[in-house]
C-alpha cells in the first residue's frame, strides 16, 4: 500500500505534467496559440483547486489515486500521438512554412489520432463479438445442463446444501461478497448488483442451496425466493460483452466520422483552402 503522502506527491506531479504538456501542445508549432497570462492564471487556479481536493480527500472515499494515474497516462498518450503525427508531417514537408501549412499539419495529426482510435475500437469490437458468442454458448449450455446432487462432470449443474459463514462489502460499497460453507469446504462468491436489495436477509448461519457449474458457484437458493445469481453465473456473463460491444461500435462510428472530417480539412488545406475562413 502506497503511503498517502507519496500518493499525493505523485498525483500533484501528474496533474502538473498534464497542464505543462497541454501548454506545450497549444503553441504555434502545433497550429495553436501560446497561452497568455489570463489563460495561465485560470489554469493555475484549476490546478490549485484540484490539488486542494486531493489533499483533503480521505483515502478510500473513493481513492482517486488510480483515477489520476489512469487519466494522466491516457492524456499523455493522446497528446504524444497527436504531437508525433503533426511533427512528422511538418518534418516531411519542411519547405511548406505558411500558416495554412501549419493548419494542414495539425489536421493531419488529428486525422491520424482519430483514425488510430477508430482502429482500436474496431479491434475491441471484434474481441467483444468473440466474447459475446462464447458467453451466449455458455449461457445456452448452462440452461440445458442437467441437475445432479453432486459434481459429476463439466456438463452437470450440481446442487448441495450450504450455509452463510460471513458477508462483507468492498470499501467502495460496490461489490458484495459471501463466504459459504459447502460440505465442509469454504467458498467465496460475489453477488450480482441486481440482488443487493436482499442483502439484509443474508446472515451468518443462513441456510442456502448452492448450485455449481464448472467448479464455480453460480446460484444461491433461499426459501421462498428465486435463486440468486452470482458473478460467475453464465446468465450474467453476456452483459459485459454486449455493453463493451455497443460502446466499441459507437466509438468506431464517432471516431471514423471525425477522422473523415479532418481528412477533408487536411486535403483542402493542401489545396490552399482555409476551412475556417469558409465557416466564417
Amino acid at each position: 500500500m502506497v503511503n498517502p503522502d507519496i500518493q499525493f506527491v505523485i498525483e500533484a506531479a501528474c496533474l502538473t505534467a498534464v497542464v505543462l504538456l497541454a501548454a506545450v501542445v497549444s503553441t504555434p508549432l502545433f497550429g495553436g496559440k501560446r497561452w497568455d497570462r489570463a489563460m495561465w492564471i485560470r489554469t493555475a487556479g484549476l490546478l490549485v483547486v484540484g490539488l486542494g481536493y486531493l489533499a483533503v480527500n480521505p483515502r478510500g472515499t473513493p481513492d482517486l489515486f488510480p483515477v489520476v494515474i489512469g487519466c494522466t497516462v491516457f492524456v499523455v498518450v493522446v497528446l504524444t500521438v497527436y504531437a508525433s503525427m503533426t511533427l512528422a508531417w511538418r518534418f516531411t514537408h519542411r519547405e511548406r512554412r505558411t500558416e495554412l501549412d501549419r493548419k494542414a499539419a495539425t489536421d493531419f495529426g488529428a486525422m491520424g489520432l482519430f483514425g488510430l482510435a477508430a482502429a482500436a475500437c474496431l479491434v475491441a469490437a471484434a474481441f467483444c463479438a468473440v466474447g459475446l458468442v462464447q458467453a451466449l454458448a455458455d449461457e445456452s449450455a448452462y440452461k440445458s445442463a442437467p441437475t445432479c446432487p453432486t459434481s459429476s462432470g463439466q456438463s452437470c449443474r450440481s446442487q448441495a446444501d450450504g450455509r452463510v459463514i460471513r458477508k462483507w462489502a468492498d470499501s467502495s460499497g460496490e461489490r458484495h461478497w459471501l463466504d459459504i460453507d459447502v460440505a465442509g469446504r469454504n467458498q467465496t462468491v460475489e453477488l450480482e448488483t441486481a440482488y443487493y436489495n436482499i442483502w439484509g436477509m443474508l446472515a451468518p448461519g443462513q441456510p442456502v442451496i448452492v448450485t455449481s457449474w464448472k467448479d464455480h458457484v453460480t446460484e444461491l437458493g433461499l426459501p421462498g425466493r428465486e435463486p440468486i445469481q452470482t458473478s460467475d453465473s453464465p446468465n450474467f456473463a453476456v452483459i459485459p460483452p454486449i455493453a463493451f460491444l455497443v460502446a466499441s461500435l459507437i466509438g468506431l462510428v464517432l471516431f471514423s466520422v471525425a477522422a473523415l472530417v479532418y481528412r477533408l480539412k487536411w486535403r483542402l488545406a493542401l489545396r490552399g483552402i482555409d476551412t475556417s475562413q469558409i465557416a466564417a
